[in-house]
This record gives C-alpha cells, structure tokens and sequence, in this order.
C-alpha cells in the first residue's frame, strides 16, 4: 500500500512520460509512508519493477507552509520521495533512463527523516534502491528564510538525501551517469545529522552508497553544489552532524561509500551568521 502523484507504479517497465506538478495555496505538505511493505509516498513517476525510462518536471510549491517527508517503519521500502524512481524489485541489472527531468521545491520549511524499516529512506532527487540509470535534471530546494532538517533513521538504508542516486545492492552493476544535474539549496538555516543503523546516511550531492558512473560540473560555471543560508542568528547557519551508525555520514558534496565515481565541479556553502559547525 502506499500513496503517490505521478505515473508508473509496481512492477512496471514501459516508458512513464509528463511532467508532475503540485501546488498548495494554503496549508503544508505531509508524506508520510507506512507500516507495511511497500507503503511509499511519492511524488513524480515510480517503478518497483523492471526498468523503463521516466521523464518530465518535477515540481512542489507549497506557497505558504512547510514540507515534510518522512519514511515509515516495521517493513522495507516504507519510503518517501519526491522525484522519479522508487526500488527496482529485479536488482541492479536493469537499466532505467531519467532525462529532461529538473525537481524543484519551494516552502516555508522542509524536514526530511529516514524510518525504521529497512530501505526507508527520504529523498527528493531521482533514484533510490538499484535504479541504475542515466539521470539528467537539476535539483533545486528553496525554504527561504525556513530550516531545512534532514535526519537518518534507525533502520538499515534509512538514507536522506537532495540529489540523484541512493543505494546499489550489487555496486559495480549499477551504472548511473548524471548530466546537467546542478544541486541548489537555499535556507534560513541547515542541520543534517546520519542515523543510528548502517547507510542512514545523511547527503546533498549526487550518489550514496555502492555507485558507479559520473557527476559532472552544473554547467555554465555553476557549482555543482551550491548550499546557502541567509540566517544571521546564532542558531542559524550550517551543522553537519555524523550519526551512530556505521556509514551513517553527513556530507555536502557527490560520492558517498563505495563503488567508483568520476566527479567534478565546485562545491560552494555560505553561511551568512551561525557559523558552520561539523561534528
């Protein structure tokens, strides 16, 4: 069971096309995923199945209140995402293609959280678990003068992530090569922190865990990352905290643990008041 806006669904491979749009005028934007398996919140097109391509715009504006994602618990693949992807029931081996396909959220805040379950993860980007691709799509995030919070969970792969990748059971089996595909995010403050169970990491950039292929500059001399806080308060600013578990990282920046990636571009992250704290 699960909840989603956008095509595609389980066990599919045909070609999911269109663009995904969603706007809330008044009032927020809650995804929460379930206790049972498969019980995912998603936003864009989703394959739990064989492959495919799947394209088109992703776009959330919530105009005035807040974003949450949260993964479920108790089962596997209790996760929520907005962007194209989801889990690939038959592994790694099977190829899909994401291209033409930018994500952008606006709200007043966005908070991000893994679950407990296994593989119940967080992400707005494209991929997820074994969706081995090529993935072509800039990834924005706007809270303004809000928070953006983005904490691992307690379950194994309970990830939470901005950008494109995941998690690549058969590492050098999965292939994913990401073009065009800037990260921008821009908040009043920023706090990530890893989980407590092994890859409840916590990552804005490309890739994760187990992946292989390249992350190139944005293009047009943009950074490849751009991180920005506007907060000048104390208890604004940058934290990036290391969690319990093993793998459970908090990073800024494209790789993760694994596989073999080609990655370049710059990488930028202001600050302006409350510091940049990294623990």
């Amino acid at each position: 069971s699960g909840a989603m806006i956008g095509n595609g669904g389980y066990l599919t491979s045909s070609t999911v096309d269109g663009d995904t749009t969603v706007t809330v005028q008044n009032g927020g934007l809650r995804m929460e995923a379930g206790d049972g398996y498969y019980s995912n919140t998603t936003i864009g097109h989703a394959s739990l199945g064989t492959g495919g391509a799947m394209n088109g715009l992703v776009e959330v504006e919530v105009a005035m209140g807040d974003i949450s994602l949260e993964a479920g618990s108790t089962n596997w693949f209790a996760f929520s995402q907005i962007g194209h992807g989801g889990y690939n029931e038959v592994g790694a081996t099977a190829a899909y293609g994401i291209t033409n396909a930018p994500v952008i959220v606006d709200a007043g805040q966005v908070s991000m959280a893994g679950g407990t379950g296994t593989d119940s993860f967080a992400l707005i980007g494209h991929g997820g678990v074994d969706i081995a691709s090529t993935i072509e799509g800039r990834v924005d995030v706007n809270a303004g003068t809000g928070a953006i919070t983005m904490n691992g969970g307690s379950g194994i792969r309970s990830f939470v992530q901005m950008g494109h990748g995941g998690y690549n059971t058969l590492g050098a089996a999965g292939i994913y090569n990401l073009a065009n595909s800037l990260i921008e995010v821009d908040a009043g403050r920023l706090m990530m922190e890893g989980g407590i169970n092994i890859y409840a990491y916590s990552l804005i950039g490309h890739g994760g865990t187990n992946l292989n292929g390249t992350a190139a500059n944005g293009g047009g001399g943009d950074p490849a990352i751009a991180v920005t806080t506007s907060g000048t308060g104390a208890a604004d600013g940058v934290s990036l905290k290391g969690g319990a578990g093993d793998t459970a990282y908090a990073m800024i920046g494209s790789g993760g643990r694994g596989g073999s990636f080609d990655l370049s571009g710059d990488i930028s992250v202001t600050s302006a008041g409350g510091g940049i704290d990294l623990e």
